[in-house]
């Protein structure tokens, strides 16, 4: 599969997790190097080529996640 360059912001301020104060996905916000910068499209299109990856597994496993990780059940809720 072939990646996109990513065109990076030199103040990373489009970062999904970037927040003027903190970061969302880190507990000391150190933008420099961060390895975890994604935009928030790289984020939503990640969910949903999860999410299509679950869709295909049996239902018996995607119960299983959508209770462990969705707080979901046997109503098929994701």
């Amino acid at each position: 599969m072939k990646r996109h360059a990513k065109t990076i912001k030199p103040d990373k301020t489009d970062c999904f997790a970037y927040h003027p104060d903190k970061c969302i996905a880190l507990t000391k916000k150190n933008c420099d190097g961060c390895r975890f910068y994604k935009t928030s499209a790289e984020v939503k299109a990640d969910r949903e080529k999860a999410m299509a990856k679950i869709r295909t597994l049996d239902i018996e496993t995607q119960e299983r996640i959508a209770r462990a990780y969705f707080g979901g059940g046997k109503d098929g809720s994701l």
